[in-house]
C-alpha cells in the first residue's frame, strides 16, 4: 500500500512508484484519506473522461462553496470547463475554432515579441527570475494576441496569478479574497478590449466574436469569462511542462546533448513529457446518477480522482511507458484531458511552451562554479509548489555549502 496520501503526490519530490501502485490496484476503489473513488488505470480515466455520466461539478455545487456567491464564484460558473451541455459544447466549439484559424507567423512573431520583452525584465540564469519568466511565457503570450499592450501584461500576470487561486482547495481566505478582486479587474479589462475589437476585424477577438455570433454562444459575459479562463487555463500547466522539461533534460545528459544537436526534436520531448512527468496530476469526476460501475456503487454525486499522471504510465496504455522516449512512436496521454472536455489549447500551448525552451537553451549561460557542466542549469535544483493536482517546479539556485 502506498504510505503517501494521493493529494500529496503532485508536489512530492518523486511520487511515480506510489503511482505505479495505484495502477496495480483495482479499476475503482473508495479512499477513506480523500472520500473519493480513486481511478488510476488508463482505459477507465479515458473511459470516464468520454462519458456523460460523469460531470466535471458536482449538481449540487456548480461552483465550489468557499467562492460561491463572489466575484470569482460568478467567474467560475461561466467556464466552459466547469460546464455541461450547450454551455460547454457552443463555448469549446467557438474556442476551438478561434484557436484552430490563428495565424502561425502572427501568432511566432508575438511568441518573440514577449520573449524578448520577459527577457528584457528577468535574468534567466537566475533562479527566481527564471521562475517569473518561465510562469509569465504563455499567459503573455495569449494575453497580447488578445490585444494588450506590452505595458499592460505584467499586471494581467499578476491578476492572473491571484485569480488562480481559487481554484485551489488549499487557498486561504485572504487568496479568496484577492482572485475575487482579480476576476473583477480582468472581466473590465477584457469588455474594455472587447469595445475595440472590431477595429481590426483580423484580431483573434474580433475572430472569436464573429464565431460566437455564427454559432449562437452567448457572447456577453460568457465570452469575457472565457477569455480569462483561457489566461487561467494556461498559466500554471504550461509553466509547469516547460518547468519539468527543463528538468527532464538535467536528469538525462545523453537526451540534452541530442536535443542540443536538433532542437526541432523540442515538441516531440515536450508531448513526451508531459506524458511522462505531467504538469496536470489529476483531475475530478462526479457522478451524474445512481449506478455501477466496474463492480462499484456510486451515487448521485460521488467524487471521482482521476490519476493522470498513473494513467499516463499504465504499462497497459504505453510501451516502458516507466521510461521517457524521445521519438516515442505512439504516445497515448491524458494529460491534456480527453473526449468532452479535451484542451482546446493543447496545440498552443506546445507551440508556445517549445519556443521558450528553445530561447532558454539557446541562452543560459553555465552560472555554476564548474564552468564545463554540459546542461546550464545544473547549478538550480528545485522544491514543487504546494498543490493537490498541479506538479509545478519552483527553481532554487544551490548555495556553496551546499554543493
Amino acid at each position: 500500500m502506498s504510505s503517501i496520501p494521493v493529494l500529496a503526490l503532485p508536489s512530492h519530490p518523486d511520487p511515480y512508484p506510489a503511482y505505479q501502485w495505484h495502477v496495480s490496484q483495482e479499476k475503482i476503489r473508495f479512499d477513506e484519506g480523500t472520500q473519493c473513488w480513486i481511478v488510476a488505470q488508463f482505459n477507465v480515466v479515458q473511459e470516464i473522461l468520454s462519458s456523460s455520466q460523469f460531470l466535471v461539478r458536482p449538481l449540487s455545487a456548480q461552483v465550489p462553496p468557499p467562492i460561491a456567491g463572489s466575484s470569482a464564484g460568478e467567474l467560475f460558473s461561466l467556464l466552459i470547463r466547469m460546464n455541461e451541455g450547450d454551455k460547454h459544447r457552443l463555448g469549446k466549439q467557438v474556442l476551438q475554432t478561434s484557436l484552430n484559424q490563428l495565424d502561425l507567423r502572427r501568432l511566432d512573431s508575438v511568441i518573440a515579441e514577449v520573449i524578448e520583452d520577459l527577457s528584457r525584465r528577468y535574468d534567466i540564469n537566475k533562479a527566481d527570475q527564471l521562475n517569473a519568466w518561465i510562469s509569465h511565457l504563455a499567459v503573455s503570450v495569449i494575453a497580447r494576441l488578445c490585444g494588450f499592450s506590452h505595458s499592460e501584461l505584467e499586471q494581467i500576470c499578476l491578476w492572473i496569478d491571484e485569480f488562480v487561486q481559487c481554484f485551489s482547495p488549499i487557498s486561504t481566505p485572504e487568496q479568496l479574497e484577492a482572485a475575487s478582486k482579480s476576476a473583477v479587474s480582468l472581466m473590465s479589462s477584457f469588455q474594455t478590449l472587447l469595445s475595440s475589437a472590431g477595429s481590426d476585424p483580423d484580431s483573434f477577438l474580433s475572430q472569436l466574436q464573429a464565431e460566437a455570433k455564427v454559432i449562437g454562444w452567448d457572447s456577453g459575459s460568457a465570452l469575457l469569462a472565457n477569455l480569462v479562463g483561457l489566461l487561467s487555463q494556461s498559466y500554471e500547466a504550461s509553466a509547469g511542462l516547460m518547468g519539468n522539461t527543463l528538468i527532464a533534460l538535467y536528469h538525462d545528459p545523453a537526451l540534452y546533448t541530442e536535443l542540443q544537436q536538433d532542437l526541432e526534436k523540442l515538441p516531440q520531448l515536450i508531448k513526451e513529457v508531459a506524458r511522462h512527468d505531467s504538469p496536470v496530476q489529476n483531475t475530478r469526476r462526479f457522478v451524474k446518477s445512481d449506478g455501477e460501475f466496474y463492480g462499484a456503487s456510486l451515487k448521485s454525486g460521488d467524487c471521482i480522482l482521476l490519476l493522470l499522471a498513473a494513467a499516463n504510465r499504465d504499462p497497459a496504455s504505453n510501451f516502458d511507458a516507466e521510461k521517457l522516449v524521445l521519438n516515442r512512436s505512439d504516445t497515448h496521454l491524458v494529460s491534456f484531458s480527453d473526449g468532452r472536455h479535451a484542451c482546446p489549447g493543447e496545440t498552443l500551448a506546445v507551440r508556445i511552451v517549445s519556443a521558450g525552451l528553445h530561447h532558454i537553451l539557446t541562452s543560459l549561460t553555465h552560472s555554476s562554479s564548474n564552468q564545463t557542466e554540459a546542461y546550464p542549469l545544473a547549478h538550480l535544483h528545485w522544491t514543487y509548489k504546494p498543490s493537490v493536482n498541479g506538479r509545478l517546479p519552483v527553481f532554487q539556485t544551490y548555495h556553496k555549502d551546499e554543493l
